[in-house]
């Protein structure tokens, strides 16, 4: 009878410890499962920072650009235009559509000179397209005036792009009008 009860008793310590050891395994994966899901987001948080980086240096110097190119146009309107300062006439703003065709820029566009960009190095320097256009008619005793719509790219240091759009990087177009009453 003795070896009766004890195998009662030892019974469900055997079951126990089967239990456990499911327990122990599904705890397990849970654990990495998670540190699997806190990996991939800590990755994912690098990727977008390092995004936002690219986005903000294709920012700056895409702004560079645009003011280089403003600065360039005011010193045209002053009839003192800078040495291989590219400018295009445009009888009507609304006829300035040169910058929207990817193969002018090659030709047509002005490359913002490394003095300018300080210490970040940009294998694709910044370039603006700058087209001069009449506004309007002038009125009989107004100041005269000169425009022009500066269309600006900026590309960030990781920038590899082709014709037909970027392939790596980043890359921000700005655009201003410029008016110089004299």
């Amino acid at each position: 009878m003795a070896s009766s009860a004890m195998r009662t008793l030892r019974s469900p310590r055997a079951s126990a410890r089967g239990v456990v050891l499911v327990i122990a395994l599904i705890l397990l994966v849970v654990i990495g499962l998670s540190s699997a899901l806190a990996i991939r987001t800590a990755l994912y948080g690098d990727v977008i920072a390092s995004n936002v980086r690219a986005q903000g240096l294709a920012m700056q110097a895409a702004e560079m650009a645009l003011r280089h190119c403003e600065e360039q146009a005011r010193q045209v309107a002053q009839n003192t235009p800078p040495e291989k300062f590219i400018l295009q006439s445009v009888a009507n703003i609304d006829d300035a559509i040169q910058w929207q065709k990817r193969s002018n820029w090659a030709s047509m566009a002005n490359e913002v000179p490394t003095s300018v960009l300080g210490s970040t190095s940009y294998p694709q320097p910044p370039l603006c397209l700058v087209e001069e256009v009449e506004l309007a008619p002038p009125k009989p005793g107004a100041l005269t005036e000169r425009a022009f719509q500066i269309t600006a790219r900026g590309f960030s240091p990781d920038y590899e792009g082709t014709n037909a759009g970027s392939t790596n990087g980043a890359e921000v177009w700005l655009q201003s009008v410029l008016r110089v009453f004299y």
